[in-house]
């Protein structure tokens, strides 16, 4: 008995349970069951499970952490009215005649004397179970957990197909991965098939070349053969033919040393392969096919019968300040003025790119300096900044003219100096970016081992100013109108065309669904959709600039963030530009006159170049709204 003295009932307790050991009870041992056997619908304690699992080897037993199989069993109220605290001198025990509200116990004679003399509400059992039936508290009280039961049991149902739906998202997160491993193998085989598709194409060029030099020397050759033998006896041959063989071979010797000169110029050609190391570097940077996250779906607020339950809730951002950090809701103290005509309603269907697009940017209230001027003569203006698939920065300095390349950590590596002063930069492959200049130029720059070399350039037929690209397709404005361009820089059409003023930057959401464009001299922000009808403008004074190129940039989780040059604010603009939604950075956070903005994804950075300053901003975002997530 001592051994079992852990499942032995407490025998003070008012309420006792019913969840006995069956073989125990049967010798009067009133022991706690800890196992409950389905087949043979027993109670076993840990000691009589052993002897039934000898015997039974295949029967169903739950323990007690699976008491959700175990039958429900009704609960036996102790109904005696002595108190077991209080005994009189013959061993009697005192009865139970009063109940203590304040403490909710139930009390004798004694127990009122000597520990509830100072409690306010002790009255007699009588009345108090009279006024239970009176007021219909009892009754209140066996609805609400009539209700709550109810309620409890719903939330299990819905936990239990919770239960249901992560077991079947295993399948399913596994087809996802596979699927997108699948379409990775596929783009890098393509890749190879492209790059042996270019090898092979070149190597027939070069054979045919060789095969062609093969040809003339085997020709040249074999007529100077033919002359030699003609030659071997022609000591008997008529002086006549003698002078015919020696012309010929005047002739043949001048041939075939302008033949020797031909092939002697020409250069040997061996072909190499350059391995893109971008591919390399960027995969190693990745640390699997994408983010794994749990996606928080808040749960309603419940109101409890009789009492309202507390719920705690998110603080929601647009309305609180984030500790530490810059962010601000707009809060404008000039109109906004929204045009709404021609506008496109927005499918309800949205991506999960396009749902984060409206989730406000949080930067820390901290920030770093960068210096960007080396060897300049005039004062930086950052008017457009990019990001290698290595990590470099590229930023273009207005200023000076020139194309420049940093670090990961924003160290000066190299520069490249132009004829005429950058308007835009867009990266239009891993490691090569398009300069545009508004003199109808388009410059095509290549990072290559940290150095800025000239790959190619174009001559268009209007004037460069902003430039964007997504999938092989390039938008470039000329001030009044938007092109649209194939990678080789075939003009496919006109997309828009403002009525009034000059469009300048321009960008493209991930999703090419969103375009946007800066019309400075009228203050507007334009969106047009993918096929390039209007959306919105939303007009707002004091955004942009007149002596400097001011832009603008969507990150790659479709967050929508424009220099406000006059007003020296980062705003961030909803997807469909029709409203500010925050003031990312300001002058408080030490921004004057911006004329760029970029967001490095793989770091969480905010990046601002200046007008007339000798340094970018760079901003980190923070952690808990980081946009990885």
């Amino acid at each position: 008995m001592a051994s079992n003295s852990e499942y032995l009932l407490n025998e003070g307790s008012d309420i006792t349970n019913d969840y006995h050991c069956d073989t125990c009870k049967e010798e009067n041992i009133n022991i706690n069951a800890m196992h409950y056997c389905a087949t043979c619908s027993k109670y076993c304690c840990k000691k009589c499970l052993k002897k039934h699992t000898k015997g039974f080897k295949k029967h169903k037993v739950y323990d007690r952490k699976d008491m959700k199989y175990w039958p429900i069993v009704k609960r036996k109220v102790d109904e005696s009215n002595h108190c077991k605290k209080h005994k009189d001198e013959e061993l009697k025990d005192e009865k139970l005649t009063m109940y203590c509200e304040d403490h909710r116990e139930l009390l004798c004679y004694k127990c009122h004397l000597y520990n509830h003399k100072k409690c306010s509400n002790v009255v007699a059992i009588d009345e108090k179970v009279k006024a239970l039936y009176e007021n219909g508290e009892l009754t209140q009280l066996l609805e609400t957990l009539d209700k709550l039961h109810g309620q409890l049991t719903q939330k299990k149902t819905d936990f239990e197909i919770r239960m249901e739906s992560l077991e079947k998202s295993h399948d399913t997160f596994l087809a996802e991965i596979d699927i997108l491993h699948n379409e990775t193998t596929a783009a890098l085989n393509q890749l190879k098939k492209n790059t042996k598709l270019k090898f092979d194409k070149l190597l027939e060029n070069r054979k045919f070349c060789v095969n062609g030099d093969i040809g003339k020397c085997a020709e040249v050759i074999n007529k100077i053969q033919g002359l030699q033998n003609e030659c071997l006896d022609f000591e008997e041959k008529p002086h006549i033919t003698t002078l015919i063989l020696y012309d010929e071979l005047c002739d043949q010797n001048s041939h075939t040393r302008e033949i020797l000169d031909e092939l002697s110029t020409k250069s040997e050609v061996a072909l190499e392969f350059h391995p893109d190391k971008s591919i390399e570097q960027t995969l190693s940077a990745l640390s699997g096919l994408g983010d794994v996250f749990e996606n928080v779906k808040q749960a309603p607020i419940v109101k409890g019968t009789g009492q309202d339950v507390e719920t705690i809730r998110e603080r929601r951002l647009s309305g609180d300040q984030v500790a530490g950090s810059s962010y601000r809701p707009y809060q404008s103290d000039q109109p906004i003025f929204v045009n709404t005509s021609n506008q496109e309603s927005m499918n309800e269907n949205e991506t999960g790119n396009v749902k984060k697009s409206d989730h406000v940017l949080v930067v820390d209230s901290g920030k770093m300096k960068f210096g960007v001027r080396k060897n300049d003569r005039n004062v930086c203006t950052i008017s457009g900044i990019c990001e290698a698939a290595t990590g470099e920065i590229l930023i273009i300095d207005e200023g000076n003219r020139k194309v420049k390349l940093l670090t990961q950590h924003f160290e000066f590596m190299a520069q490249y100096e132009l004829q005429y002063k950058p308007t835009s930069i867009c990266m239009i492959d891993s490691e090569t970016v398009a300069v545009l200049v508004l003199e109808c130029k388009v410059y095509l720059i290549r990072v290559l081992n940290g150095q800025l070399v000239l790959h190619g350039k174009h001559e268009l037929k209007h004037p460069c100013r902003g430039s964007a690209r997504h999938q092989g397709t390039i938008y470039i404005t000329s001030g009044d109108k938007l092109y649209r361009y194939t990678e080789d820089w075939t003009k496919v059409d006109t997309l828009f065309t403002p009525l009034s003023g000059a469009v300048t930057s321009c960008a493209v959401s991930p999703d090419g669904d969103r375009i946007y464009m800066v019309n400075p001299s009228t203050y507007e922000l334009i969106t047009l959709s993918g096929d390039g009808k209007l959306i919105n403008i939303l007009t707002v004074s004091r955004l942009w600039c007149e002596v400097a190129t001011s832009n603008l940039h969507v990150t790659d989780s479709g967050r929508v963030l424009v220099c406000g040059y006059r007003s020296h604010i980062i705003f961030q603009v909803d997807r469909d530009g029709r409203a500010i939604l925050a003031e990312v950075v300001t002058v408080k956070d030490g921004v004057q006159n911006p004329t760029s903005v970029y967001f490095r994804n793989r770091t969480g950075s905010l990046i601002v170049g200046m007008h007339l300053k000798e340094h970018i901003l760079v901003f980190q975002e923070t952690s808990s709204r980081n946009e990885k997530t």
